[in-house]
């Protein structure tokens, strides 16, 4: 919980909340939406993690480390290449999206 607190406490559901295996969460002033994804029991960490809507406006960072994600969006859908270094990342990862100009 330590490496991806941030992207669950003190903060509030958004519009599109799902997709898959990520979950969409957002700071209480809407100005950082994280995506967070699980994997299910027995399941390997894969390549690249996708999902529809909540596109990203800027750089996709893990929140763990602060490390910029390659990322992809390509007709509504998000692409997020992991670097092979991850695979022994805990079963849940936390991204950074976005961050709204005030």
């Amino acid at each position: 919980m330590r490496a991806n607190g941030k992207a669950i406490y003190n903060t509030v559901t958004t519009p599109n909340y799902h997709d898959g295996n990520v979950w969409f969460t957002a700071n209480k002033d809407g100005r950082t939406l994280y995506a967070i994804y699980t994997l299910a029991d027995g399941e390997t960490l894969p390549s690249q993690i996708h999902w529809k809507g909540n596109l990203p406006k800027g750089k996709v960072v893990l929140l763990s480390n602060g490390k910029t994600l390659k990322t992809k969006v390509k007709n509504g859908e998000v692409t997020v290449t992991l670097p092979t270094s991850m695979k022994s990342e805990s079963f849940a990862m936390a991204f950074v999206l976005q961050k709204k100009s005030v």
